[in-house]
C-alpha cells in the first residue's frame, strides 16, 4: 500500500515522495485501511532514511476493532451505485471522477469493506490516477481519476474502462433483475455480515 505527495521543494519539475507499506499476505484480510493511515510519514530532504526500513507493529491499532462501517455513518446513493457498478461489470475497471484524490477515498474504503480475503489480494486500485494504470497487463479494478484526465481512460462500454456516471441510471434487465439490484444496493450491511461470515470460503473474484 503506498501514499504519494507532490515534491515541489525538489528542483526537477513533477517530482514525488511515495512510502510504501509492505503488509504479510495473510493480515490483509484483517486490515482495515483506515486504520494504515497514520503510519504514512511523508518524506523529506533532512529526514532520516533509516526510519522507512523499520518492522512496525500495527497489532495494538486494530486488535478489536473491527469496524461496522453500516453504523459509522451512512451511506449515500452516490455510493451505493458505484458499489453496485463495481460488483456488477466484475471484468472492468471502474473509474470514478473526482476533483482531488481525498474524493475517492471514503468510496475506496466502502469497497475494502465489501470484500472477502480473496478479493482483496488481488484488488487493485489507485486513487490518483492520471491514465489507465495496470500492472502485468492487468488493468486496476478501481482508480479515482481527475475530471479534466477522463478522455485518457476511453471508457465506452465495450472497453475494459467504466467511467463511472452518477446521473445514469444503474438498473439493467428484467423486472426481477432490476429488484435484486436495488435490494443489493438497499441491505449493503446484510451483505457485509454474509462476507465477513462466509468470505474466507469465495475465491478471489468480483
Amino acid at each position: 500500500f503506498a501514499r504519494t505527495w507532490y515534491a515541489p521543494e525538489l528542483k526537477r519539475p513533477g517530482c514525488v515522495w511515495t512510502h510504501t507499506l509492505l503488509l504479510k499476505t495473510e493480515d490483509i484480510g484483517n486490515v482495515d485501511l483506515s486504520l494504515l493511515t497514520p503510519f504514512f510519514r511523508r518524506p523529506n530532504l533532512e529526514g532520516q532514511r533509516d526510519s522507512y526500513k523499520t518492522v512496525m507493529s500495527m497489532d495494538p491499532l486494530w486488535e478489536g476493532k473491527r469496524i461496522d462501517f453500516d453504523l459509522k455513518r451512512e451511506i449515500t446513493e452516490y455510493e451505493k451505485s458505484l458499489v453496485l457498478a463495481f460488483f456488477r461489470y466484475a471484468a472492468k475497471c471502474i473509474v470514478q471522477p473526482a476533483k482531488t484524490s481525498i474524493d475517492g477515498e471514503e468510496v475506496l474504503l466502502l469497497l475494502w469493506r465489501l470484500q472477502w480475503a480473496s478479493l482483496r489480494g488481488s484488488f487493485h486500485f489507485c486513487t490518483g490516477s492520471l491514465s489507465t494504470r495496470s500492472i502485468d497487463g492487468k488493468i486496476f479494478d478501481f482508480q479515482v481519476a481527475p475530471e479534466s484526465r477522463l478522455s485518457k481512460f476511453g471508457g465506452s462500454e465495450n472497453d475494459e474502462v467504466i467511467i463511472f456516471d452518477p446521473l445514469k441510471s444503474i438498473f439493467e434487465g428484467n423486472v426481477e433483475e432490476r429488484e435484486e439490484q436495488e435490494y443489493f444496493i438497499d441491505n449493503l450491511s446484510k451483505f457485509y455480515e454474509f462476507k465477513n461470515e462466509f468470505g474466507f470460503d469465495i475465491n478471489g473474484k468480483r
